[in-house]
Parts: C-alpha cells; structure tokens; sequence
C-alpha cells in the first residue's frame, strides 16, 4: 500500500503550480501528476505517483481476471477435468477483487487529499503572481540604473581616450627624437667597421696567397712521397703474395698434423679403454673406510660393552688362550673395562681385515695359496722397478696388478665366500667367548656383513688410478690426527716408549690409509704461430691421506687405569686363594688333632685330604 503526504501542513511551506501530463501504459493513458520539487510536497507527489502505478496494476489484474474468464468459458467446454482448476482460479478471483477494492478505497483517499493540496497550489500561484510583479517593478528600476550607469561609463572612456592620445603624442616626439640620435651614431659606428673589415680582408688576402704557395710546395713534396709509397706497396705486396702462400702451405700442414692427432687420439683412446682404470676421488674411499670403521665400532659397542656372562673368570681365561693383549684388561662391569673391551674387540676385528682382505692381489685363490700373492707382489714390483721408477713403469705396473686382479676375480665362482668364512672364523675364535650363545648367531650376522663391505670396497681400491695402501704402523708425531675420540677424549703427554722399546706402544684400532696420485702439469711457453713445439711437462708423485687411521696409545689413561684395576683384581684373587689355602691348612690341622684324641675311633677320611 502506498504511503501518502500528511495533506494538513502549513500552506505557505509549498510555493509553485503543479501540472498534470497523460502517458500511455499498455495501451490506455494514465494521468500522472507533477508536482514542483519542493521540501513538503516532495513525499506526496511520490505517494501519488505509487498510487497511480497501484491503479495501473489493478487495471492490468482486472483485464487479466476478464481473459481468465474469458478462458473459462472456453475451458467450460472440456468438462469436469477442469473444475478444479476453476475452483482454484475463482478463489484467485476473489483474491484479485479483495485487493481491488482495498486500492479503490486507498485512491479515493489519495483523491481527497488531492483536492487539498490542489486548494494550496492555487494559493501558491496567486503569491507568485504578486511576487512576479513585485519582480517586474525591480526590473524596470534596475534597467534605468543600469543606462545611467552606462552612459557615465562612456562619458568617462571618451575622456580618458582624449587624454591617452595627448600622451601618445608626446612619447612618439620623444622616440623619433631618440631614433633620430641612434640613427646617426650607427651610422658612424658602420663606417667605421667598414674601414676595419676592408683592411682585415687585405690581409686575409695576402695570408691566403701565402698558404697557397705553401700548399703547393707541400703537394709537390707529398706527390713524390706517394709515388714512392706506391713503389714500396707493389714490393709488399709480392711479399705479402709469397708469405700468404707460405701460410697456405702451413695450413695444409697444420690440417695434416690434426688428422693425424685425431688418429692418435683414436688409437690412444681405444688403448685406453683396453687397459682402462677406474678413477675414484679420494673422498669416495675417505667415505667408504671410515664407514667401515663405524660398523667396526658399532659392532664392538653393541656385543662387547656390557658382559652378560656369569662366570668372569672362565671367560678371562678363554679368551687369554687365543689373544694374550687381553692379559692387561681387567674383567669386571666397570666403565674403563668396557671400554677397553671395546678398544680390543676393534683391534681383533681390524688386524684380521688388513690380514685377511685388505692385501695385495686379495682373492679367494691367493688367500688359499699366500706363495702366489707374494710372487704376484714380486712381479708388479719389478715390471714397476724395470722403468727405473718413470712414470710409465709405475702405471704399467698398476694396470698390470689391475688386471691380475679382474683374472683372479674371474676365476672364483663365489667371489666373497671363503674370505668372508676365514674373517668370521678368525674373529670369533677370539671374541666368542665374551658373548652368549643366544647373540653368537646375530654376532655372525654382523661380522659377515661387515667383511663383506670392506671386501667390495677392496676391490674397487685395486682397480683405481689411484694406488691404495694400508699402513698398520702409525706414526706418533700424528697422535693428534688418530687420536680415538670415544677412548682418549683428551690428549696424553707426548707419547715416549717404554723401557726397551725403540717406539711407543700403540694398539691399532683401525690403519692409516694412503693413496698415491701420479700429477702431471704442463708448463705454458710462447709458441710461434704455426709451430709444433713439444709442451714441457713434469711428473711428480702425490701422497693422499684417505684415513688418519685409528689408534690407543699403551701409556693413555684408560689402559693405565685398566692395568691398575686389573692388577688390583689379580692382587685380591691372590689374597683369597692365599686366605682359601691358610684355613685348608688350618681345618687340616684340627682334623689330625681330632684323629690323635680319639685314639681308635674311626672316622671317614676328609674329602680334603690329598
């Protein structure tokens, strides 16, 4: 429903005429009213302008109502299948008239409210007609003044134009008396440049005749230069001739020379591949050894740190059997005992893989024959020493040994088996008795993995450029480079040998690993173009160092500390046997004493008797 203005405000707050204009809304005219915009009138001529659209809406339900009975009459025809919908439309019906009505109602309201406001808008009009009058009367007041006012303004110009021609008169005298006075002064001042210009074109003059003659002086000078430049150019230029064909002929030669360098390149190429070795870095093999020290380590941390046997005394002496090194670790579950029980496990499991796998030529043939490693070894030492130590001899003696060992590894159908078998064997006959039976199995396990990573890592180290060597013997200038970590945290005193000793004790805990690289380097030089000048190169033999090694010093504090606590075990050992002999001796001595009082009484013999 449309909201409509309160139709009983002030009259004089509305000024202006409102105007009806007719438009045309599907087909039929619809009276819509315009009001003047104004502050109070604003909110009625929207009220009426929704009405108007209200009306035309229920004129557009009306018609569609009327074509919808129209439809029916029709429909009546197709018989009871539309009843229901006839039902539903006359409830529609009903609907649309309810809603008309109700908009009639709200327009005849509107209507009267029209009236009122149409009432207002004629007292408006009759105000504004006497304010346009009022406007009319200012008007024509206005327009007297302003032609007054007009023709002083153009009595005032016309005086002052008079005066401004006066003054212009004036200044016009004074400028062409000034132009007069300049006139003349620049007409001496010209005159005398005149004079200045002619006598420095005089001289020009004579300076140019001057240049001329020099001019012509110099050409003949150059002309006879030239022609001699010409001679000179045709002698360079057959010179340039013969050397331009002595280039050629070295071109030719040069293209000789590179097809024959590819050649060589070819052939040395296909030799190379023939007698081709592997070129590992060097910290490929720093990577590889050290890995195997950590499964050497992890192994000997994992079995050998805790004892879980019972009788420690029995496993002393087995082990002491087979190693007499353990002599000086004491058995107990003290820290420094399990460390050094570590320490030893290590040093078994390393002196067996520099003996068993980390030899020259190491095979499963050589390790079953040790006379055909050793004379293996003596024949790659003197192909090596038949060059009189050159470079050449030192890499025929490496692809050699290379090759040796590709045959060997050919002729062995399991190329790890035996060695694998000897390594586990060898350390188990030492260490086995430090752990139960129920971990020997897993102990097994580990070691041949660990025999067969050192195994393959061997093998590639034999046929490297690179020429691999285990040292077992460390230095003890370097004790700081295999200091062990986890069994020296801080370093000892400068290590000295022991009495009768020309060097210091050191346990091996891991070797010292090298490599020997042969370095060639070329000196540049400054060659004449087109020349085939040998480059001068030098060899020289390179010592790399893959791994310090590993290493525990006989005089460090955890052997010392070992030794004192194994000496102190041994020392209450002796003192409980001495204790056990002195109250043999003693029970002895009462049951003879016993025997004699008792004279005839027999009693059973003493299972301690001898």
């Amino acid at each position: 429903m449309p909201q409509l203005g309160n139709a009983n405000e002030d009259d004089s707050s509305g000024h202006g005429s409102s105007s009806r204009s007719k438009k045309k809304r599907n087909g039929k005219s619809i009276t819509q009213y315009n009001v003047p915009e104004g502050n109070e009138n604003i909110e009625l001529h929207t009220g009426i302008n929704e009405l108007m659209c209200a009306i035309d809406s229920a004129h557009q339900a009306n018609e569609f109502v009327t074509k919808l009975y129209q439809r029916y009459a029709r429909d009546i025809r197709d018989g009871a299948e539309n009843r229901k919908r006839v039902v539903e439309l006359e409830d529609l019906c009903c609907n649309k008239d309810s809603e008309i009505k109700r908009r009639k109602d709200a327009l005849e309201v509107m209507l009267e409210r029209n009236e009122e406001v149409k009432g207002k808008l004629e007292h408006g009009k009759k105000i504004l007609a006497d304010d346009k009058k009022k406007f009319e009367d200012m008007k024509g007041e206005f327009m007297r003044d302003k032609q007054s006012e007009e023709a002083k303004a153009r009595q005032l110009e016309q005086d002052r134009s008079d005066q401004y021609d006066i003054d212009l008169k004036k200044e016009v005298d004074a400028m062409e008396k000034s132009f007069k006075d300049r006139r003349e002064n620049l007409e001496k001042s010209f005159k005398d440049d005149r004079e200045i210009l002619e006598k420095s074109t005089k001289q020009r003059e004579e300076s140019d005749k001057k240049t001329i003659s020099d001019l012509e002086t110099k050409k003949t000078a150059l002309t006879a230069e030239l022609a001699a430049c010409k001679m000179q150019f045709q002698r360079q230029k057959v010179e340039l001739k013969a050397v331009q064909q002595k280039l050629e002929k070295m071109e030719r030669l040069r293209d000789v020379a590179d097809n024959e360098v590819l050649r060589f390149e070819k052939e040395l190429k296909r030799v190379k591949n023939e007698f081709t070795l592997t070129a590992k870095t060097p910290e490929f093999y720093n990577v590889g050894f050290s890995e195997i020290f950590s499964q050497i380590a992890s192994i000997s941390s994992r079995y050998f740190a805790n004892l879980e046997v019972d009788n420690l005394r029995q496993v002393q002496e087995n082990v002491l059997k087979v190693d007499s090194c353990f002599g000086s670790i004491p058995f107990s579950d003290s820290d420094d005992s399990a460390r050094l029980r570590e320490a030893h496990a290590e040093r078994v499991m390393t002196a067996q893989l520099c003996a068993i796998v980390w030899q020259p030529f190491s095979s499963e043939k050589t390790l079953q024959n040790p006379e055909a490693a050793t004379l293996l070894g003596d024949i790659a030492t003197a192909l090596g020493a038949s060059y009189q130590g050159s470079v050449d001899g030192d890499r025929s003696a490496r692809v050699w040994s290379t090759f040796t060992t590709r045959g060997l590894s050919l002729l062995e159908a399991n190329k790890t088996s035996f060695r694998v078998e000897r390594f586990v064997e060898v350390v188990l006959r030492v260490l086995s008795a430090l752990v139960t039976p129920l971990r020997r199995t897993d102990l097994e396990a580990d070691l041949s993995g660990l025999a067969k990573a050192a195994i393959n890592l061997w093998n590639e180290a034999q046929q490297d450029e690179l020429e691999i060597s285990v040292c077992q013997t460390l230095d003890p200038k370097c004790h700081d480079q295999w200091r062990s970590t986890v069994f020296e945290p801080e370093p000892t005193r400068p290590l000295s040998p022991r009495d009768g000793e020309e060097q210091p004790t050191i346990h091996l805990l891991f070797p010292l690993i090298t490599a020997k690289k042969h370095v060639t380097t070329t000196e540049n030089q400054l060659l004449v173009p087109g020349s085939f000048e040998d480059p001068q190169t030098s060899h020289r033999v390179e010592t790399i160092n893959i791994h310090p090694g590993v290493g525990l010093p006989e005089s460090s504090a955890l052997v010392v500390n070992g030794k004192m606590e194994a000496e102190k075990i041994e020392g209450e050992r002796e003192l409980e046997q001495k204790l056990l002999a002195e109250s043999i001796e003693n029970a002895k001595r009462e049951f003879w004493a016993r025997k004699s009082v008792r004279g005839s009484i027999s009693v059973p013999s003493s299972p301690i008797e001898p």
